[in-house]
């Protein structure tokens, strides 16, 4: 069952073309580093610091590839793309 909430807003007239509707993702707020690895901390023998050392880890090695112009694919979560 997805919890993924989207709002039905207008998009703006230009022109002769007249205003369509259009679904607009509404965000539940954000996550930050201190509670995902409270999270993964519950389900793993592995320690928050351990966890966290592993993000940031992932995310430099995600930034980097990017800025060389790769497209980042990781099953499960998406794929990230300079663009």
């Amino acid at each position: 069952m997805s919890r993924i909430k989207f709002g039905l807003y207008q998009t703006p007239a230009s022109g002769e073309a007249q205003p369509l509707p259009c679904a607009r993702f509404i965000s539940q707020g954000t996550k930050g580093m201190e509670e995902i690895c409270d999270a993964l901390t519950e389900s793993s023998t592995l320690t928050s610091a351990d966890i966290k050392g592993v993000l940031e880890g992932l995310s430099r090695y995600i930034g980097k590839q990017l800025s060389y112009g790769y497209n980042i694919a990781l099953d499960g979560l998406g794929t990230f793309s300079p663009a």
